[in-house]
Parts: C-alpha cells; structure tokens; sequence
C-alpha cells in the first residue's frame, strides 16, 4: 500500500497543501523539527521585491504587488529566506545591525539580548547564511556567546537564580547546567549513602 506525506502551510489566511510521494526523500536539518526554531524563525525581516519577481513567491507570501515598474515592499518570515533570496533584497534587523554588532562584540556581558532579540542566537545564524557579509555577523554571533557563557552556566552550577538578560539559547543551557548539578548532587548522596552502609561494621 502507498502512503503519501501531505504538509500544509499556512500563509496569510491561504493554506498551501505539498503532497509528496512516500519514497521521496529529503534530507533536513537535525533540528529541522524542533519547534522552538519553529517559533524563532517565524520572525520577519523587510523585504523589497523587484518588478521581475516571480508573480508565485509573492502570492506565496501573501503580497499584493505594486503597479508595474516599480519595486514591492513587505515583511517576510526567516523560514522562506533561504527560498526567496535571490529574488529580494533585504536589510539585517535592528539587532544585528552594523552599530550592535560592534557594542556585542567589544563588550556582551551586559547586553540585554532578551530584549534586543529574544531568540538571539537562532535568528542570527539563520540570517548570518543569508547575506553577503554573514561572516561578520557569525563572529560576533561567537564573540558575544563566549563572552557571557560564564555568567549563564556560573550561576546554575551554583545554585543560584538565573540572570535576567538571557536569550532563549542561553536560558536553555542555564536550565540543563541547574538540571546537572541537581542530578550530580543526588549522584554523590546515592553514592555517600552506599558507602556508609559498607563502612558500618555489622554486630
């Protein structure tokens, strides 16, 4: 029996069903389905379409173009950039910007990347392939993660509360270092307890 894999997409109140045959094959990225990056790259970047756009991209996004001749401007969602990039031009955000890079990468540790971008690091690597001076925005992307490392993992191996500021990125790994030392800890209780009860001479 065949099974066939439908994926729908919504897309400015239009649905758009893919059908695809049960023995096609495609290989995806290892987080492809984690629905945290799901959430994270439906951010949107401004887009600025030519007149020799594919008229298909523009429905797909929903857009009405303008009058012939002239250049159509509109917001776009991370996910599809990788598609339609060659036919658009568009501007980092505010974020990652030029200016920002620079204040990150000389000094991080004090930024609110929270509140700049709440998925930091995600949107960034994600834009950082997508334009021509992505080298760039990848080593502040390294620079700024190095540089506040310490002061996410310090704390939850510490037992402390998690600093304010962090990214979702950040968060997560604050979140698994607090989960190990809770585990290392009842680790080292199990094991104290076995060895007691050893070193306990028996009447």
């Amino acid at each position: 029996r065949e099974y066939r894999l439908i994926f729908i997409t919504f897309c400015s109140q239009r649905v758009y069903c893919t059908v695809m045959d049960s023995n096609t094959e495609q290989e995806v990225e290892e987080n492809f389905y984690n629905i945290d990056d799901v959430v994270a790259l439906d951010s949107h970047v401004s887009c600025s379409f030519e007149p020799t756009t594919p008229q298909g991209i523009l429905h797909i996004l929903g857009i009405t173009p303008n009058e012939a001749g002239k250049e159509t401007k509109a917001e776009a969602p991370l996910w599809i950039l990788p598609t339609i990039v060659s036919h658009c031009n568009f501007r980092l955000p505010k974020a990652f910007n030029e200016e920002v890079q620079g204040v990150l990468t000389s000094h991080a540790t004090s930024a609110n990347l929270e509140q700049l971008q709440a998925d930091f690091y995600t949107v960034g690597s994600c834009l950082s392939k997508q334009v021509t001076e992505g080298k760039g925005l990848a080593k502040c992307l390294v620079s700024t993660f190095t540089q506040r490392i310490g002061n996410v993992i310090g704390p939850a191996l510490q037992g402390k509360h998690r600093p304010a500021r962090c990214d979702s990125l950040e968060k997560k790994l604050f979140d698994s270092a607090a989960k190990a030392r809770k585990e290392s800890q009842k680790w080292q209780m199990t094991t104290t307890s076995k060895k007691r009860k050893l070193l306990t001479p028996k009447n």
